[in-house]
């Protein structure tokens, strides 16, 4: 869930002052109506009041006794219509007047991005009272007055099926601006496929036979690699750098300069100590995609300071070193070229998609806890992963 306080534009102020004069109008009429009726009940001759006596269906458990007097003429009547007439201009003023006067003043809305948990059909007569709204969309917990979401169906049909919606209202007022599916598919989506890759690559390599026996030692390391831990883990490394680094002036970053991507960059899994870094994209020859696949970034260029900044360390990874040329020095696959050997690809995609995957979730566990708010970015913001000297990149996250 995501809140933010806009600015109203020219056209939604003019849709609050349209709204205020039309609500101020009924005002002034509803105040007068009360003033006369309050005025005239107070001079209606007492005989009207006990004629009216004779169509109250409770009379015989009431049993009011007869007015034998004008009410102007009881004092403690006189004050009971006042009161009455001022608490009507009073609560009418309250109600539908002064939450206009306040965002016609203030001049901001409310722009809120909800998860829906379940949806509510209204009642025929309830709806017709409601001026045709039928459905209710009820969202999750959240520390805003905006709650749930009525619509008509018939107007809207594809709100049926949202699962998520973005809100624009007035601050006070709550007039819609705005009501847009997110169109959150798209994260849904890269998780899905991500795992599916993750998993896909596994079972192939576990599924290998005859491997070399530099290889056949991985099946072991592979089937210990836990997600959640990475993901757990990824996510508090994560959480730590937006504070330390990535939004920290003092690391001399450049905190003016809008953000459009966030791109993890590591280079061969196989190093000894692997991690990766990031970099703050903050311009691009060639439009960010919206996609599941990897496409190539194109030129690109940083914000200052906003490079080779701490981001995830990839210590799951350490097995891998034992491939590296460092380590076989001395033992019998010394100066063993095994580029080419069945299984490496299936062995290094394995590890490649277990830290896409588990830092789509990680990221996406901190979205929800709108910890990239302090990040300052452009809509959408693109969570990327690129593998060192490799032009392509990876979407494991987009944040609209």
């Amino acid at each position: 869930m995501n809140i933010e306080t806009l600015p109203l534009t020219s056209n939604e102020l003019e849709i609050i002052q349209k709204k205020y004069e039309k609500r101020y109008s009924k005002f002034k009429s509803t105040s007068l109506i009360a003033i006369i009726l309050g005025i005239a009940a107070l001079f209606t001759p007492p005989e009207v009041w006990n004629f009216l006596k004779v169509f109250d269906k409770k009379q015989g458990i009431r049993n009011l006794e007869d007015v034998n007097e004008y009410m102007f003429q009881n004092p403690t009547m006189i004050v009971i219509v006042i009161l009455a007439v001022t608490s009507i201009i009073f609560l009418s003023k309250y109600i539908f007047i002064n939450p206009l006067k306040k965002d016609l003043k203030e001049k901001e809305k409310i722009r809120g991005q909800f998860q829906i948990t379940r949806i509510e059909n209204i009642g025929k007569r309830v709806s017709e009272k409601l001026g045709g709204l039928d459905t209710i969309l009820h969202f999750e917990k959240n520390t805003t007055k905006i709650k749930k979401h009525l619509f008509n169906k018939t107007d809207k049909p594809e709100l049926l099926n949202a699962k998520g919606i973005i809100i624009e209202q007035s601050k006070h007022t709550g007039i819609i601006f705005l009501e847009k599916i997110i169109q959150n598919s798209i994260n849904e989506k890269i998780g899905s496929e991500l795992q599916e890759q993750f998993n896909q690559t596994k079972k192939q390599f576990l599924n290998k036979r005859e491997l070399h026996p530099l290889f056949e030692q991985f099946k072991n390391y592979i089937s210990k690699i836990n997600i959640e831990e990475l993901i757990s883990d990824f996510e508090k490394e994560i959480d730590l750098n937006i504070d330390a680094w990535w939004t920290n002036s003092e690391k001399k970053v450049d905190l003016n300069s809008k953000i459009l991507a966030i791109l993890f960059t590591h280079r061969d899994l196989a190093d000894k100590n692997p991690e990766a870094n990031v970099y703050g994209v903050n311009e691009v020859n060639n439009p960010l995609q919206i996609v599941t696949e990897s496409y190539d970034l194109g030129s690109h260029d940083y914000a200052d300071g906003y490079y080779a900044l701490p981001g995830i360390t990839l210590t799951f990874c350490k097995e891998l070193h034992k491939l590296d040329y460092t380590s076989l020095k001395n033992t019998e696959y010394e100066g063993l070229d095994w580029y080419d050997f069945d299984g490496r690809i299936e062995l290094f995609d394995s590890y490649r998609f277990a830290l896409k995957y588990a830092l789509h979730k990680s990221l996406s566990n901190l979205e929800k806890r709108n910890r990239f708010n302090k990040i300052n970015s452009t809509k959408p913001l693109h969570f990327l992963v690129q593998e060192y000297h490799d032009g392509k990149v990876t979407p494991v996250l987009i944040v609209e």
